[in-house]
């Protein structure tokens, strides 16, 4: 089955498995011939030692028909082998051949396992064999004699049998027992057995390890000629080959890396044996040769991503070790003066002189001598010339690098892109240095190495420097100060100096989020309530650089409420080391809420510092001198629609020289898009000023303001669509303002104002006509809370009438819900109008309305700008009037709303409530002290001063917005005034009266009492109306006819009584199709008597007796 060439030939006999193949069929054959021979046979197999045998019977499809049984007599060839040479353990096997492939292979695979079987076994006995003699041996190694080459040629005989019958875990178990034997041996004896250590011999500095054939070594293994460097070499690459034949290509490179490490402390310690750069060299071969093999096998094998992760990782460990060797060969031969491996504090003079531009690189001389005896020929060339070197370790370390990528290490990727870079900064190439020093800045501090980032970023300073990349320098530099732990107190110095130059110099603005350069904290934050004051913000700033330095501003922003951010700023700031309480102001805040502190940014140059503190304050907020009211126009018509809401600016001691005014809706209203607005401005101190007017143009829903000077009154009107499913015709609005001063200052505020669309009076009125003048009676119901005041009621109507009250309303204040009456006559103008005929005069015509105009405010209003007007002045007195804004919203919001309005209506004078102490402390609780202390002082004076109004005083108050309200009317005049008379005929009249049940004659006189229209006729109908449960009627009850001007008609009628007692006559009513004509029915609500009969009363007279 097997050659006989076994290693060393140590056994007599190699091989496993006998057969014997019959192939007859004849049974005589058999018996004459056959039989004996396997009988022969079997006598010398049988007596080999750890070996098996087999008598195979192979039968053809043409044997089976000639060795057919008659009628089942008589037995087969395969039959009587069986039957001669019976054996407990099946011996014998029959090989069925068909001619048919797939009945075929079930035979040929029945025989192949007989024969696994029967190897196995052989396999196994000679196993045993191999180690109970190995045991021996190795049990006799402490006596005189032993020798450990051939325990080794034993021990390594197992091996190859394993090897041969693939089981190469076993092989290696065997190799990893005999190095271990080795070092046992080596411990205990010595190694008599070797000649010397060796590696003398050429090439042994950059042979393949794993080449078995380079040397003979099993015959100097077996001779006792061989080297400990020799027979290590062997031992390595047989254990290589295996794990090679088992495709474990991560495996061989963690033995390689182990072997390779261990060994090489060997070689030092007979370093001065060998070569110069001997050790160096090896390490180097013996790494690339292991990846060179490595990599042969993964290209043909098909590993998964797992496995292919460690084998990176294996590699990039080799790759790494192997570049090692060449940073030693570099230095020893002057092309590598600096190595990162070496130690690098005595390079910090060199490099704070090269930052100065005092420095240079160092001159890099080549010197081959102390590299001239190795053989590798790839490290000869690269030790030629500096390119040559530059270019194999740019090469070796680009490869480990893709390695460490790749099996994810990442710390020792960014060790070797350092070496990289480190190479390049030696040889003066700043560009390539810098920028992979700039991709792995950090990237040591990630992984706990700090100092290495220190010294990485000195280096890449110099290259940034040099190359004039300041933002990327400045980034360097602020690392350098802020990690100053390994630093001297000058170079601190030095990079903080060279940190605020580059700050200085840069091209564009640079952002640094949280440095540690300074650190930033929020002390308080006040909302000061003077008119002109705004916010002031206390920051605390820490200067951790050891020198002062300018800083070109500070600010910080406030985010809350509902007007964005507030800003807050102060500028040419001197920062001194240490402390610094720096004050900041910005924009008044006019909601008061919590505000969150967002971003604080310290400016130097163009580098803009910037901190998140998230720090929160309780902030008050202070009204602006500017106020906004909103609500109807000042004049407006009963009963019209009104679709514009009136707003009103007023800029108080404050002059504006522009902003702007968004309106929004909290509350179903919306407001159409406008282009412009028409803006009217007034003097709010002298009311016959001349008004002004403006129109700009809005921007994205946006009202532009106009420039307006102190004491001003602004006003304009926005149109808004009511929503047709409200109810309520209460809404609330947000008005945002944006302005700023002459001074330039910026005020924000925001503003809620509750619209009340709903006017102040309900009105509603009748008409009464008469030949003598007809009379107009209006009735006012109150729809306000607060009572409000009439200053005037009139009304107009044509010249040649003049109306005549009998109401007299004005100083009247009416109540909620109060109903008053307003009664006019109006009368003809005696008075005949000039340059008008008589005629003319009577044919005006009637088409024209009158009008109702009511003045009128609130007693809320009229003692709201008593207080205001009074506060104004008092404030002035006191020079306190920086806080008049502050405390009109005090009075405006904790007094005017707590005065008891009915008692004024009333009793005419009104006391004030007492000042709301608790609610002005809370307004000014972030003031100082005095000045908290100075108005309550003047706020407690002045409500002593006025704590009682009377009415005469309240109404000289200026300011006061007078609203008009304009009621229309149809016209109370007519030009044909008819009398309907309803009369009983004279004759009707008797003794009795009207008696029930007897007819009643009567009239209808139709007579014109007033004609002055032009027509000399108008065609009417009449009609009566006749209550059937009190009367009888008999006539026409309804009838067209022609009335003449000046002239009459009668319409005779019977009426019957039906019921005794008081009886209403018909009614009657007149229509024309003409709207000239009234008519006047003075019987419409007269009544009769009506009695029973006499012979009725007679009777009912004795009934009573």
């Amino acid at each position: 089955m097997f050659p006989r060439a076994m290693p060393g030939r140590l056994y007599h006999s190699p091989y496993f498995l006998h057969l014997y193949l019959v192939t007859t069929d004849d049974n005589e054959l058999y018996k004459t011939v056959i039989r004996k021979q396997i009988q022969d046979w079997l006598n010398v197999v049988a007596n080999k030692k750890n070996q098996e045998w087999l008598i195979v019977y192979v039968s053809s499809p043409e044997s089976r028909g000639k060795s057919a049984r008659f009628l089942g007599v008589g037995a087969s060839v395969f039959d009587r082998i069986k039957s001669d040479f019976n054996f407990k353990k099946e011996r014998c096997v029959r090989v069925k051949l068909y001619n048919d492939v797939s009945k075929d292979a079930d035979s040929w695979t029945e025989l192949q396992n007989h024969m696994k079987d029967g190897i196995v076994n052989s396999l196994n006995q000679q196993i045993l064999q191999y180690d109970e003699d190995t045991r021996r041996f190795d049990q006799q190694r402490l006596m005189p004699g032993w020798n450990y080459c051939q325990y080794f040629i034993m021990k390594e005989g197992l091996a190859y049998t394993f090897e041969l019958m693939n089981l190469f875990d076993e092989a290696l178990i065997q190799y990893d027992e005999l190095e271990a034997s080795f070092f046992q041996t080596l411990a205990e004896q010595g190694a008599p057995w070797f000649a010397k250590f060796g590696g003398t011999e050429p090439e042994d500095d950059s042979g393949d390890i794993l080449n078995i054939k380079r040397k003979p070594y099993r015959d100097m293994i077996m001779q006792n000629t061989i080297s400990i460097f020799d027979f290590r070499m062997y031992l390595f690459a047989r254990q290589c080959q295996l794990l090679f034949r088992m495709g474990y290509a991560v495996d061989i490179c963690q033995r390689a890396k182990v072997f390779i490490t261990q060994f090489a402390r060997t070689i030092q310690e007979h370093q001065v044996s060998l070569i110069s750069c001997f050790r160096e060299s090896w390490i180097y071969s013996a790494c690339m040769n292991v990846i060179g093999h490595c990599e042969e096998l993964v290209a043909v094998s098909t590993l998964p991503s797992e496995v292919l992760t460690f084998y990176e990782g294996a590699k990039a460990d080799l790759l790494q070790y192997a570049r090692m060797q060449l940073d030693s060969l570099g230095l020893a031969s002057n092309l590598f003066p600096y190595s990162i491996h070496a130690n690098m504090r005595g390079l910090e003079t060199a490099n704070l002189e090269l930052l100065n531009g005092n420095g240079a690189a160092p001159n890099v001389q080549v010197d081959a001598r102390t590299v001239a005896d190795i053989t590798n020929s790839e490290l000869k060339e690269a030790m030629s010339s500096i390119a040559a070197f530059d270019d194999l370790y740019l090469k070796i370390t680009n490869r480990a690098v893709k390695s460490c990528d790749a099996s994810a290490h990442s710390r020792a990727m960014w060790l070797l892109k350092g070496d990289i870079a480190y190479l390049h900064y030696t040889r003066n190439r700043y560009e390539d240095a810098a920028s992979i020093w700039e991709t792995m800045v950090f990237k040591y501090s990630e992984n706990g190495w700090t100092g290495l980032d220190n010294l990485v970023i000195e280096k890449l300073a110099i290259c940034q420097k040099t190359l004039n990349h300041v933002a990327q320098y400045l980034d360097s530099c602020l690392h350098l100060v802020v990690t100053s732990e390994m630093l001297s107190a000058e170079r601190v110095s030095h990079f903080a100096n060279e940190f605020l130059w580059a700050a200085s110099n840069l091209d564009h603005v640079i952002k640094k989020q949280d440095s540690a350069v300074i650190s930033v904290a929020i002390l308080s934050v006040v909302n000061e309530i003077g008119d002109d004051d705004g916010l002031v913000v206390a920051v605390e700033v820490q200067n951790h650089l050891p020198q002062a330095f300018t800083a070109d501003e500070l600010r910080l922003s406030l985010t809350g409420g509902d007007m964005g951010d507030h800003h807050c700023r102060a500028t040419n700031l001197k920062v001194e080391p240490g402390a610094n309480k720096i004050l900041l102001t910005g924009e008044k805040i006019t909601i008061s809420g919590t505000y969150t502190v967002g971003l604080t940014t310290l400016q130097i140059g163009k580098l803009q510092l910037e901190y998140r503190s998230r720090t929160s304050f309780r902030v008050t907020g202070n009204p602006v001198p500017v106020r906004i009211l909103a609500g109807l126009p000042d004049k407006i018509t009963f009963g019209e629609t009104n679709n514009s809401l009136q707003i009103k600016l007023f800029t108080g001691h404050q002059a504006i020289k522009g902003g702007s005014l968004v309106i929004s809706a909290l509350t179903p209203v919306s407001f159409p898009t406008m282009k412009s607005v028409l803006f009217r401005t007034t003097s709010s101190l002298e009311e016959t000023a001349h008004a002004k007017e403006r129109t700009i143009d809005t921007t994205e829903n946006r009202i532009l303001l106009p420039a307006c000077e102190q004491h001003e009154m602004v006003t304009f009107y926005v149109p808004f669509n009511e929503s047709n499913d409200t109810m309520s015709h209460e809404h609330k609005l947000r008005i945002l303002l944006d302005y700023t001063t002459e001074g330039d200052k910026r005020f924000t505020c925001a503003v809620i104002e509750r619209i009340n669309l709903s006017p102040s009076f309900d009105l509603n009125y009748s008409i009464t006509y008469s030949p003598t003048g007809s009379l107009l009676q209006y009735t006012l119901r109150g729809n306000e809370s607060v009572p409000i005041r009439i200053l005037q009621a009139r009304i107009d109507l044509t010249p040649i009438h003049q109306p005549v009250a009998y109401s007299d309303v004005q100083g009247m204040v009416i109540f909620h819900s109060q109903v008053v009456p307003l009664l006019y006559k109006l009368e003809p103008n005696n008075a005949p109008p000039s340059d008008v005929s008589k005629k003319t005069a009577s044919y005006e015509p009637s088409d024209v309305k009158v009008q109702l105009t009511l003045n009128y405010y609130s007693l809320k209003e009229e003692l709201e700008a008593y207080l205001l007007d009074n506060l104004s002045r008092c404030l002035v007195e006191r020079n306190m009037a920086k806080y008049s804004a502050c405390l009109a919203h005090f009075v405006r919001e904790s007094i005017v709303p707590n005065i008891d309005y009915l008692c004024y209506a009333v009793k005419k004078s009104v006391s004030l409530p007492p000042v709301d102490l608790p609610a002005l402390e809370a307004i000014l609780n972030s003031q100082p002290a005095q000045i908290i202390k100075d108005i309550g002082d003047f706020m407690n004076d002045f409500s002593k001063k006025f704590s009682v109004i009377s009415e005469a005083d309240a109404q000289q108050a200026k300011g006061l917005t007078i609203k008009t309200l304009v009621y229309h009317t149809e016209s109370p005049l007519c030009k044909v005034l008819l009398t309907a008379k309803v009369s009983v005929r004279k004759a009707a009249a008797t003794a009795e009266g009207v008696v029930v049940s007897k007819p009643l004659p009567c009239c209808l006189r139709i007579t014109s009492a007033q004609w002055e229209d032009a027509s000399s006729e108008i065609p009417l109908i009449y009609e009566i109306t006749v209550d059937h449960t009190s009367w009888m009627f008999s006539g026409k009850r309804k009838q067209a006819f022609t009335l003449k001007a000046e002239g009459s008609a009668e319409f005779p009628f019977t009426l019957i009584p039906v019921k005794t007692g008081r009886l209403l006559l018909p009614q009657v009513t007149i229509r024309s199709s003409s709207t000239v004509v009234q008519t006047v029915y003075p019987t419409n609500s007269l009544s009769i008597h009506s009695s029973a009969p006499l012979h009725a009363q007679i009777a009912l007279g004795l009934a009573d007796f």
